[in-house]
């Protein structure tokens, strides 16, 4: 999904920027596709085990997310 809208200059614009980052991952918690991807990231970690949690994601993120460099 692409969102284009008009920023304000420096602090006030770093602060629309975190909102407007917040509000995208509030509103991913509740997509089941994503929840069910978290579930599955932390399957093998016991209950509670919020290290585990942690690394279990960070460990996701660096098989499934993929730097691509921009062309220009």
């Amino acid at each position: 999904m692409l969102t284009v809208s008009t920023q304000a200059a420096g602090e006030a614009g770093i602060r629309q920027t975190l909102s407007a980052m917040a509000r995208l991952a509030n509103n991913a918690l509740l997509d089941p596709a994503l929840r069910d991807q978290a579930a599955a990231a932390i399957a093998g970690c016991q209950k509670g085990n919020v290290a585990c949690y942690m690394y279990a994601c960070l460990n996701w993120a660096n098989r499934m997310v993929h730097y691509v460099p921009d062309p220009n």
